[in-house]
């Protein structure tokens, strides 16, 4: 199972709740911000990894703010945030895209998917990189396999990090318009009892 559908099967009620209450989101178009910036995020950090190695990594988990204490405040914006605004949301995704400008083509790109204004594309963008990279370090933790937390996350960016972020970002701007989630959207229906606003 992917590191996606992980996160989903484990907190997809909690972040779906929070993001269609708190910031107005429909349930498609939480499922598409999923869907979008997960993959983005672990190919960013995969990218990252093959140009400076576990160290460039740890320092973007540093930076970022990514943390397993997070991954208790899911049901609740501003303890997602954490005083954070959608305004550094571009600066985010530069620091794992390789730069500003891919950034903000990241946040255009999302903004344009869902049908939703940048300010609240930052918002999610605050929101859902740090859940991503929490979840990754809760996971490289725990794994058996592995001998600690930095070769664990290493280990699934490995396995899970079958693209680029670019790629991503083109595949955002291409696609266009919402996105109905796929079987990401069948997960989220199952969590939510199947019924879509």
């Amino acid at each position: 199972m992917s590191i996606l559908n992980q996160l989903i099967t484990e907190h997809g009620s909690e972040l779906i709740g929070t993001l269609t209450s708190e910031l107005g989101l429909n349930e498609e178009q939480a499922a598409g911000a999923l869907e979008s910036v997960a993959p983005m995020v672990v190919n960013g950090l995969k990218s990252q990894q093959d140009s400076g190695g576990t160290e460039a990594i740890s320092g973007i988990f540093n930076q970022l703010g990514a943390s397993e204490d997070l991954l208790g405040n899911l049901g609740s914006l501003s303890g997602l945030l954490g005083g954070k605004s959608g305004g550094g949301a571009a600066s985010v995704l530069g620091s794992l895209l390789g730069g500003q400008s891919r950034g903000n083509a990241a946040e255009s790109a999302l903004s344009s998917k869902l049908g939703i204004d940048s300010k609240k594309a930052g918002m999610i963008v605050s929101i859902l990189v740090p859940v991503v990279m929490s979840f990754l370090s809760k996971k490289g933790r725990v794994d058996p396999n592995t001998p600690d937390t930095q070769s664990g996350i290493s280990s699934i960016l490995d396995r899970d990090g079958d693209g680029s972020a670019l790629d991503d970002i083109a595949g955002m701007v291409l696609g266009g318009g919402r996105n109905n989630g796929g079987m990401l959207g069948n997960i989220i229906g199952g969590l939510l009892g199947g019924g879509r606003r």
